[in-house]
């Protein structure tokens, strides 16, 4: 498996993209919002293009496996820069092993490399990736949500 820096459109433009935005939403996604992927892609490319936002890919060849894109800004509480892991997906058939360790190494090169002090990561509770993460992470929060419209 090799990961590259690429942009959010080399990732839209993938032919292997449809389904991982399914297989997100069916794992990740968050029911109140909505059960079909509808990303709004110039919005992410103007994340891209104001340098608030980057992604890394993972490939077995040409084929998509895996990504991670990251958002950085000021926390605006304590005045320092701080990251969030935005999206992080991995196919079924790459999560045996350290491919999923190595997409969050990559997250937290790319916030570092961003000046970020701090890199946040969220996941579905009782996730696979939740147990990950309580492992290797501290944790500090926890999000919660409010449905306000039907």
């Amino acid at each position: 498996m090799e990961i590259r820096e690429v942009s959010y459109s080399d990732i839209f433009d993938d032919p292997a993209f449809a389904k991982a935005a399914e297989d997100y939403i069916r794992e990740s996604g968050n029911p109140f919002i909505g059960s079909v992927p509808n990303p709004n892609r110039n919005a992410y490319e103007a994340l891209e293009d104001s340098g608030v936002w980057r992604c890394r890919a993972a490939y077995e060849g040409d084929l998509l496996v895996g990504f991670v894109a990251v958002w950085s800004m000021e926390h605006f509480h304590y005045g320092v820069r701080v990251a969030s892991i935005e999206t992080l997906w991995l196919n079924q058939e790459h999560r045996k092993g350290p491919a999923g360790l190595r997409l969050i190494r990559e997250a937290k090169q790319i916030a570092y490399d961003m000046g970020a002090v701090a890199l946040y990561a969220s996941a579905p509770t009782g996730s696979r990736l939740s147990v990950l993460l309580d492992r290797i992470a501290t944790k500090t929060d926890e999000v919660f949500f409010f449905h306000l419209k039907e």
